[in-house]
């Protein structure tokens, strides 16, 4: 849109220049016509004192034509700027949300049943990251689900109703940790994994969100997967789940009552959760570590992350414009009903 009163007025633009343009040039054709009749208007002589004295009428025909002219040319001017649509340019700041690939790989070896969460770690879990996935918006997201080895529950998806399903669905039993090899946490193959599954050849930030409660003691050492998350620019966020000196385990009912895990010589068992290799993790690949011993933290946890991974950035200004014609036109009907009523008189 281009307007001839931007130089008078930044802010105002006229959808329609072309009947404004037209305006102008129908009153400047009209003035030429007044000038070429004014030229040809012939001269009154009065001989006589008496005869001027009936001109004196003559004074105000001429005022009232002069009135009537400039009206005329007003009009003109109404009309043409009316039909040209004035408007307000109203300039904003637009934002997009970055896109970004997020996998949130979810510990389900049988401590994650430790009571220190309530109900217990992994339901805990399982609730803030639900939280995290409704508010998601723009960014795909994928579930790993991890003991011994790594299984893609969920690949990278919009879908968060089918992301909120297949959670709900996770559990301790999802991997069957009395198979071979299946036992145990492998922290490294959880980001291995993650490398094969995020696309190298895309441009969106690529993020993973690993929650366990235990330390690595099987597969690839965690500090080499480190090393590959940061070679693919993957950034990994840790979070440590549980109290430091660990919690009992449940691993059954009898009698009526929970039975808890036990060592070798009849004590508790308690998971241990080695902070050290999360942090180190978090930090070679340019991520964060945090530690949530219980439902607040952990909550609190999964928020930290939603806003470090916001991704909002400025694409451009927005333009929007806002019609200012009801002035103008307002003002056309009022300076009419002057003319029409000006009409109605006689010249003398």
């Amino acid at each position: 849109m281009i307007s001839l009163t931007s130089f008078w007025f930044p802010e105002m633009t006229l959808a329609q220049p072309y009947f404004f343009q037209v305006g102008i040039l129908l009153v400047l054709v009209y003035g030429l016509k007044l000038w070429r009749d004014r030229r040809h208007m012939p001269t009154l002589f009065f001989s006589a004192f008496s005869e001027a004295k009936k001109a004196q009428t003559f004074g105000f025909g001429k005022m009232k034509r002069g009135l009537e002219t400039f009206l005329v040319v007003v009009l003109i001017f109404l009309f043409a700027f009316v039909l040209a649509r004035p408007q307000k340019t109203i300039i904003g700041h637009s934002q997009t949300r970055q896109g970004i690939d997020i996998y949130l790989a979810l510990d389900v070896s049988e401590s994650m049943l430790a009571e220190d969460l309530k109900p217990n770690r992994i339901e805990a879990a399982k609730a803030y990251i639900g939280d995290f996935v409704k508010a998601l918006s723009g960014d795909q997201a994928g579930i790993i689900v991890f003991a011994g080895k790594p299984f893609i529950q969920v690949p990278l998806t919009f879908d968060y109703l089918v992301l909120a399903q297949y959670l709900s669905e996770v559990s301790v039993k999802t991997l069957d940790q009395r198979t071979q090899g299946l036992g145990g946490t492998a922290v490294g193959d959880v980001l291995l994994e993650a490398k094969k599954r995020f696309k190298a050849e895309n441009d969106r930030a690529k993020v993973l969100v690993l929650v366990t409660d235990g330390d690595s003691n099987i597969g690839l050492k965690p500090l080499i997967g480190a090393d590959i998350a940061r070679a693919e620019n993957i950034k990994v966020y840790t979070i440590g789940i549980g109290k430091k000196e660990g919690a009992p385990i449940p691993i059954g009912i009898h009698n009526g009552s929970k039975i808890y895990a036990q060592n070798p010589d009849g004590t508790l068992f308690k998971t241990k959760l080695d902070e050290s290799v999360l942090k180190e993790i978090a930090r070679i690949s340019g991520g964060q570590y945090f530690y949530a011993e219980n439902n607040e933290t952990l909550k609190a946890s999964f928020e930290a992350i939603q806003k470090l991974e916001k991704g909002d950035f400025l694409v451009g200004e927005s333009v929007t414009y806002e019609d200012l014609f009801w002035g103008p036109l307002c003002l056309l009907i009022f300076m009419s009903f002057i003319y029409f009523s000006l009409m109605a008189f006689p010249n003398y």
